[in-house]
């Protein structure tokens, strides 16, 4: 039988640290990056979260917008209508009190309105005093500020009187007030 002896010194493993400092470099490097990629998925997962949230709250405020818009467009829409309803003359009512005022409906040859509270018309008459007498009650009226007999012709039997009649459009509205 062979016996070996060996006399030489045994040789320690001085890698053995360096292997396993290096080994536990490497597992804690994996479980770093594997948190990092973890992190990363809720990051993304989280991004993708909000962004949904912020296209809902992008369509809310769009919505609440348009009926902010809605609402302030019904508003310029009622001040034109009250400013358009205080400068305008409610023509067919001037029409009707003036011809009611008159004998005979027949008597009204035309009606023109010049400006916004003015009008102007061409009647007969059978008389002066009928001239003056529709003339007077014009003046009677509340709405009527002014009347004035702009011109006159006699032909045959019947007097043709012209009137400019100005009319306070403050009192046509206070008394046509509730009728909308």
């Amino acid at each position: 039988m062979n016996t070996e002896i060996n006399l030489l010194e045994k040789q320690s493993n001085k890698y053995i640290p360096f292997l396993k400092m290096g080994l536990v470099l490497i597992i804690l490097l994996v479980c770093v990056f594997a948190l990092i990629l973890v992190q990363k998925s809720n990051y993304e997962s989280e991004i993708v979260e909000q962004k949904s949230n912020l296209a809902h709250v992008e369509k809310a405020l769009k919505k609440q917008q348009g009926t902010i818009n809605n609402q302030r467009e019904q508003q310029r829409l009622s001040t034109d209508i009250q400013a358009i309803k205080s400068i305008s003359m409610p023509t067919i009512e001037v029409y009707n009190r003036i011809l009611e005022l008159l004998p005979e409906t027949e008597q009204l040859i035309t009606y023109e309105s010049l400006e916004t509270n003015q009008v102007t018309l061409q009647a007969d008459f059978k008389s002066l005093t009928a001239v003056s007498e529709y003339v007077s009650a014009l003046l009677k009226q509340k709405d009527i500020m002014e009347t004035e007999l702009t011109m006159i012709s006699h032909q045959d039997s019947i007097y043709k009187a012209t009137l400019t009649i100005s009319i306070d459009p403050g009192v046509l509205a206070e008394e046509d007030g509730g009728d909308e």
